[in-house]
């Protein structure tokens, strides 16, 4: 499915639905929500980032298990702001950890499971993709 949303399109997998039930059957509501709300918490770090530092959203992609954006012009888009952009969100999750820590443990630690998960420099996680940045950054400058 495909949503039209202001300036930027909105894609749904058609997975999610399916991935959703199979959650449920395996989990409790509750912490499917605060697993959903996790990353909401975190692609929202990468997208407030990328409108301050004045760049645009193409697609905002909801997958099975996550979300994901496709920045415009994203080749174009300076190192130094997409090392910023990209470190929002695992940054969004360990400060939304620290925060709520003392209230709720649980929300608490999925928030940092899912920051220290996506720091992890693993094929289209924001670790991968911070340290493909640092090594391009490093060739040019040796």
């Amino acid at each position: 499915m495909i949503l039209k949303f202001n300036n930027f399109y909105i894609t749904i997998s058609p997975y999610i639905f399916l991935s959703i039930f199979i959650l449920l059957l395996k989990c409790k509501l509750a912490n499917l929500f605060l697993c959903f709300l996790a990353l909401t918490i975190h692609e929202l770090g990468h997208i407030i980032t990328t409108y301050i530092l004045r760049e645009k959203i193409s697609i905002l992609k909801i997958l099975p298990f996550g979300f994901s954006c496709k920045l415009k012009n994203q080749s174009q888009i300076q190192k130094n702001k997409m090392l910023k952009i990209l470190i929002a969100g695992p940054a969004v999750n360990f400060v939304a950890a620290g925060l709520i820590f003392y209230w709720t443990q649980e929300f608490a630690t999925i928030n940092f499971l899912i920051g220290i998960f996506n720091l992890l420099p693993i094929f289209e996680l924001d670790g991968m993709r911070i340290v493909s940045i640092l090594i391009n950054c490093r060739g040019r400058h040796s």
